[in-house]
């Protein structure tokens, strides 16, 4: 009986070692890296950060002429919705999963232009399509 209770024991233990070797092993998941694109938002600029190339745009809000945002139906697994900004001194496509977006977001609704309805339909589209969410005529 004894003999028994001592093999019961040694497969117990076996199991529980396997066990914690496999679990050992199995892959933890990776969480998703973080986006290259950081944005920083003042009153008095926009501030891309695009930290593969360590480059830096700055963008006065003053010079913004035009956002558009341009969706795509490749979402939602993907990135699947863009701002374009057209300013004085060129153009900046900003992915909506960049770094700090939300405060991109909230600056442009207060931006001379803002056409709100454009925007609640362009964040709502499931399609290809262009959006012209900011317009300034000055």
């Amino acid at each position: 009986m004894n003999v028994i209770f001592v093999v019961v024991g040694i497969v117990l233990l076996a199991v529980v070692a396997m066990s914690l070797v496999a679990s050992r092993r199995r892959k933890k998941p990776k969480r998703p890296p973080a986006h290259v694109i950081s944005v920083s938002v003042t009153g008095e600029h926009l501030v891309v950060v695009d930290s593969r190339t360590r480059s830096s745009t700055t963008v006065p809000w003053s010079t913004v002429r035009r956002i558009t945002v341009i969706t795509t139906k490749a979402g939602p697994f993907v990135d699947d919705l863009f701002y374009h900004v057209i300013h004085d001194g060129g153009e900046i496509t900003l992915p909506s999963e960049a770094n700090h977006m939300i405060a991109f977001v909230e600056h442009i609704q207060t931006l001379p232009g803002f056409d709100r309805v454009a925007f609640t339909s362009a964040i709502g589209s499931t399609r290809n399509e262009t959006f012209v969410v900011c317009l300034r005529n000055d």
